[in-house]
């Protein structure tokens, strides 16, 4: 996952102009139907700023989603709609 770079404003941005965002990996495939591995990231206002997770999808065809949810809160909030892909696992 690459940042495109997080803005904010207020004091708790010019205190600490971090965003955490909680990541989930989202797929099916032969053996697995909408398993979910989640994982949480801290992105600040610089672009590129990278973060990656292990995910063990087993081989075949997979369809692969990752989407982001806040990460302040008891239940998983969607923050976004995410990005999904078919991708052939060896």
């Amino acid at each position: 996952m690459h940042s495109h770079g997080f803005t904010g404003d207020g004091p708790g941005w010019k205190r600490n102009p971090k965003c955490r965002v909680k990541l989930a990996a989202i797929w099916f495939s032969g053996q697995a139907y909408n398993a979910m591995k989640y994982s949480t990231a801290t992105f600040g206002p610089k672009r590129g700023e990278k973060h990656s997770w292990d995910v063990r999808t087993g081989s075949g065809l997979v369809s692969l989603t990752v989407r982001g949810y806040t990460s302040n809160l008891p239940v998983n909030a969607p923050q976004s709609v995410g990005y999904g892909a078919f991708i052939l696992v060896p």
